[in-house]
């Protein structure tokens, strides 16, 4: 199964489609921290609701966020190695990937929900934990 959404509203419905599904976890790999930035409310919004479900946060953030990199209660964060650049955010949480391409403020999300995709996706993402450097606060 796949969707696109569209626009900040676009990004809205995937957003809260995590706070149904994400069973406990939402990961993040390429995180560059425009949500806060585009719609603070919503992204306050978000977290409170996220915390309140008990769903933890990882992010692998981009390189070039390490001033701006998001905060927050329930959340982790690393920073991916220099070499590593990612023309996407991509979101795993349940049995679904969202590549996420921000244009600008106008975000842009590919939703695939599949089990198999989504479980290797993970792997994908905790290889890259292992490599990555935490975030000194």
């Amino acid at each position: 199964e796949a969707h696109v959404f569209l626009g900040v509203e676009g990004f809205k419905t995937m957003r809260r489609d995590v706070l149904k599904h994400a069973n406990g976890e939402h990961l993040m790999l390429g995180a560059i921290s425009r949500e806060p930035i585009v719609m603070p409310h919503f992204w306050t919004y978000f977290n409170k609701e996220r915390i309140r479900l008990g769903i933890k946060m990882r992010t692998l953030h981009q390189q070039n966020t390490r001033d701006k990199p998001m905060r927050g209660e329930m959340m982790e964060m690393r920073f991916l190695p220099k070499d590593i650049t990612i023309p996407t955010v991509i979101n795993i949480y349940g049995d679904r990937v969202v590549n996420l391409l921000w244009k600008e403020n106008y975000p842009v999300c590919f939703m695939l929900i599949n089990k198999d995709i989504s479980d290797s996706y993970r792997k994908y993402f905790e290889i890259l934990w292992k490599i990555s450097a935490k975030q000194q606060v």
